[in-house]
């Protein structure tokens, strides 16, 4: 088999190279070839070759036999010898190890050939031959019935460990021994007869045979027997295969009397159902075990549902009375266990069980020996324990258990079909005292309409007798409206349809009772015919139906409480939205309008909301309404709440104070009696309002023309009215307050801007008296600058003032008037310098626009005596008039750039500019820092540009918020 691995062990490395050439041009693959026994062990644990090629003389201690059985026993591999020596000895001594090959040298190369592939077939065949029978004896010892094998004379030459159990012996001790000897003796000779049956034409014979294996029940088995005979036609050997029959055998006998228990027990249970009395039942019971087992006692236990006890409800003679009743706690004696486990347990002797409870038959006089307890169950639930007993130890049989368990079974169904029973009866009892008792009427009518039952509420309702409405009609008991919806409703009846509708019963004594009435149809079932009345299943027919009333006078009730609660809640609303939207001026308005709505909804005659000063006491205000044609009464009498002391004491308490009745007042309240019946109050609710403790509103509702019964839900509503009242006013109030000091800060402001104005016009007289008292041409000059800077300042003030807006402004709005009073305070300046503005809507701080008021200003002063001096000469590339362009705008949302620009004389350089130490460039530089701005000297000096924060308007919100965060 190409593939393979051959090893060769050769000491001549010249046969060995050969033959290791012969094998490897055969496909097989061969190693270096081993010269001793050392060598091939090593080689041998290495490798694991699939096969061997040796010699039989070998160097080294052992030889070339001794390694072949080594290799045989550990590696498990085939093995070829190759040897000169063909004597007998050397023969016999190679076939020790049982070799797949022997070769004589010298050999051919087709003999060397031949000889591998047979080793390495039959190696195959025998490995193949060796799991088959590993699988056969794997299957017959798992068999669980019994396997033997037989010579013909009947000696055991296999056996199973299923057979070896079942006799109770090692299987070594089986072997050897003749079958017929394992056979009890009564069955031999059919077993002798069976095995003499078996010819070549008959191979294989049936029978049953009990074993001998001393137990006093020997096991009975069904033995399937099969003849092997030789090709030459000589019974080689026998095969019994057995099946353990004794179960079945059993199973028959019991299930033969299993049937005819069943059919006593059949008997019986015709007479258990006969009755539904439970004693007799019992009784039945007992009276069937008696008879059919022929017992000293019996008796049946059931659980007290309330405390798990056993107790005895029925016992045989002798000792019935003494047990009857008797009670065991739960898990108490065997019939405790029982109960608690739910177990049939049969006792062969109780004297000798520790469940065994003593008490019973030291009450009883009987000496119980053994017993059989059975659980009795209703829908997996126990329910009790029947018990049978007798004097005599081992009295009862496992077939006796499970005789009683069917008995129990059937007793089982026989109590529940009497607890049924009673409870049925019981129901019916209490179903009928329900129907009496119910809070609902309850009415039964014909397929006619005509009242054939109903129950005292339902004649109560209706003010009258149950016997006054038994044969009336249906529709003689509702109203004459309602009679159309009822005619409505019957037609659904018919068709098994549940109706629920609202309706209204007429009393006795015409009180209009309204009910919610369930109907359901009434059906019994009819043998055969049909009937007008029919449903639409066949053989059901319409008799009647059954209707259910329930009194909903307190539903209708609720829910116009509920309704006057919703309209209460909405009218709040309202009010409160409306003093919210007020305005100062329209409060009183809203006041007016607020208590004739509360006073209409509440239908009081007279509504009055009187404020109490801080004194606890004094009416401050009071804000009243009345209905109209109601006379002035209490409004006018009442201005403090000393005159009610009553009133005044009840009202720190917070609770609202209800009289529906002025009479009904308590005796301590004798001021306020007189005073309200003085004034023709018949009713009054006083809903107060505290504050730190002290009331500081007492809204009121007053009755003139008929009493009311306010409620505590017209308390609350006239409460938070009056809270409305009273916060709005405080609101007013507030606002008023606001208002006043708005108009006085004005006055202060306008003041203020006075006294400014007044002190700039001093300062700038004491300017121009200055300059006209002063001889210097200089010092008038600095004068006269001085005082058009004052000037200035003041045109600034006068925009904010003029605005109105005295945070903000509009640079815009004030630089034309600014550079006109710039250019009229120097007269020296040219007439003919030409200034273009173009100044955007930025919008600065009084602060702000000062600074750079006197910024422009002295950037003008500054062009003006310096780039239009004598013998200026206009830019090449501008116009040649003297020309000023200033423009002011927004470079960004923050910032603006004002740019002032001339065709004059430019400065010498930016950086001259800056560090000029005159008095303009110094002041221009400070104003600009003053701005927190960067001045900008461009195009040859001629150009001026200072950018500085600005915000825009539609920005002012956000960086105002921004300020004050910083």
């Amino acid at each position: 088999m190409p593939g393979k691995c051959i090893l060769v062990v050769e000491d001549e490395l010249i046969v060995a190279e050969n033959i290791r050439v012969m094998l490897t041009s055969w496909g097989y693959v061969v190693p270096p070839p081993a010269a001793s026994i050392a060598e091939a062990l090593h080689v041998l644990e290495d490798l694991r070759p699939d096969m061997v090629l040796m010699d039989i003389q070998l160097e080294g201690p052992m030889d070339g036999v001794h390694l072949a059985q080594q290799i045989r026993e550990r590696f498990n591999i085939p093995l070829i010898y190759l040897t000169a020596y063909a004597d007998a000895e050397t023969v016999r001594q190679a076939l020790i190890a049982e070799p797949y090959g022997y070769l004589v040298k010298p050999f051919s190369a087709a003999e060397l050939r031949t000889t591998v592939e047979l080793a390495f077939f039959r190696h195959d065949l025998e490995r193949q031959l060796s799991a088959r029978e590993a699988r056969y004896r794997a299957i017959v010892e798992a068999l669980s019935d019994p396997v033997l094998r037989l010579q013909p004379d009947g000696t055991i030459t296999f056996v199973n460990p299923a057979c070896a159990r079942l006799l109770g012996k090692q299987e070594v001790d089986l072997l050897g021994q003749n079958f017929l000897s394992l056979i009890i003796a009564e069955d031999r000779a059919a077993v002798r007869e069976r095995l003499g049956l078996l010819s070549r034409k008959r191979p294989v014979a049936d029978g049953d045979a009990c074993l001998e294996t001393g137990a006093p029940h020997p096991p009975r088995i069904w033995w399937h027997y099969t003849a092997v005979y030789s090709e030459q036609g000589n019974l080689v050997e026998i095969q019994a295969v057995g099946r353990d029959v004794s179960s079945r055998r059993r199973l028959e006998e019991e299930l033969r009397e299993r049937n005819a228990w069943l059919e006593r027990l059949n008997q019986a249970r015709q007479v258990f159902f006969s009755s539904l009395d439970l004693e007799q039942v019992l009784a039945h019971i007992l009276e069937t075990l008696r008879q059919q087992m022929r017992v000293v006692a019996s008796s049946v236990w059931l659980i007290d549902e309330q405390t798990g006890e056993l107790v005895c409800h029925y016992a045989t003679e002798p000792g019935k009375k003494a047990v009857l009743g008797w009670r065991l706690a739960p898990g108490q004696g065997i019939a405790g266990w029982v109960a608690s486990t739910g177990r049939s347990l049969l006792v062969p002797d109780v004297r000798h069980d520790p469940r065994h409870f003593k008490a019973v038959g030291e009450q009883t006089g009987l000496h119980i020996a053994s017993m059989i307890s059975v659980p009795l169950r209703i829908q997996g639930r126990v329910i009790g324990v029947m018990e049978v007993m007798d004097r005599a130890p081992n009295r009862f049989t496992e077939a006796d258990l499970k005789h009683v368990e069917l008995l129990a079974t059937a007793a089982s169904l026989a109590i529940q079909n009497a607890y049924l029973y009673r409870e049925a009866n019981h129901l019916r009892l209490f179903n009928e005292e329900i129907v009496q008792s119910m809070d609902e009427g309850i009415a039964i009518e014909d397929a006619a309409g005509v009242i054939t039952f109903a129950n005292p509420r339902l004649a109560q309702m209706l003010r009258c007798e149950v016997t006054d409405l038994l044969g009336r009609r249906w529709s003689e008991i509702l109203t004459p409206e309602e009679a159309a919806v009822i005619a409505a409703e019957r037609h659904r009846w018919p068709y098994d349809l549940l109706s629920r509708y609202e309706t209204t019963l007429q009393a006795r004594d015409g009180e209009r009772i309204p009910v919610m009435v369930s109907t359901r149809s009434l059906f019994r079932k009819i043998p055969t015919g049909r009937d007008d009345l029919l449903d639409h299943q066949d053989g059901i027919q319409f008799v009647g139906t059954l209707s259910v009333f329930t009194d909903i006078r307190e539903l209708k009730s609720f829910q116009l409480t509920l309704q006057h609660r919703l309209a209460a809640e909405e009218l709040l609303a309202t009010i409160s939205v409306r003093f919210l939207n007020a305005l100062p001026g329209q409060i009183e308005r809203e006041i007016e309008s607020a208590l004739a709505a509360l006073g209409r909804f509440t239908q009081a005659d007279e509504v009055m909301i009187p404020l109490i000063a801080e004194d606890g006491a004094t009416f401050e205000e009071c804000y009243a309404w009345r209905e109209v044609g109601t006379p002035e009464s209490l409004g006018i009498t009442v201005t403090s709440l000393e005159q009610l002391p009553w009133c005044r004491k009840a009202a720190l308490c917070g609770e609202p104070i209800i009289i529906t009745q002025i009479a009904n007042l308590p005796d301590e309240a004798t001021a306020e009696k007189a005073l309200l019946q003085a004034a023709g109050i018949r009713s009054v609710l006083w809903a107060p309002i505290l504050q730190g403790g002290r009331v500081i509103a007492l809204p009121g509702l007053y009755a003139t023309r008929a009493e009311r019964a306010w409620n505590q839900d017209d308390a609350r509503l006239t409460r938070l009215v009056g809270e409305n009242i009273w916060h709005a006013l405080t609101r007013q109030r507030a606002a008023r307050r606001l208002e006043a000091s708005l108009r006085e800060k004005e006055m202060l402001l306008q003041e203020v801007q006075r006294r400014v104005n007044d002190n700039l016009q001093l300062i700038c007289s004491l300017l121009e008296w200055q300059m006209r008292a002063s001889f210097d041409p200089k010092a008038a000059q600095a004068c006269a600058e001085t005082l058009a800077r004052v000037r200035l300042i003041g045109l600034v003030y006068e925009a904010c003032l003029r605005s109105g807006k005295l945070n903000f402004v509009d640079i815009a709005e004030m630089l034309p008037a600014l550079v006109q009073q710039v250019r009229a305070a120097y007269p020296d300046i040219p007439k003919d310098i030409i200034l273009d503005l173009h100044i955007g809507h930025v919008i600065l701080n009084p602060d702000t626009a000062v600074a750079l008021a006197l910024l422009i200003h002295e950037l003008l002063l500054h062009t003006f005596t310096h780039a239009f001096s004598s013998g200026w000469k206009a830019h090449p590339r501008t116009p040649d008039k003297p020309f000023i362009r200033i423009a002011l705008e927004y470079t960004t949302p923050d910032k603006a750039v004002l740019r002032l620009s001339h065709n004059g004389a430019g400065e010498s350089s930016s950086a001259t500019y800056h560090t000029a130490t005159a008095f303009g460039p110094q002041l221009i530089r400070v104003l600009v820092a003053q701005l927190r701005g960067i001045l900008d000297v461009e195009e040859g000096g001629t150009t001026f540009a200072v950018i500085f924060p600005a915000v825009r308007p539609d920005r002012q919100g956000a960086h105002n918020s921004q300020d004050r965060m910083e």
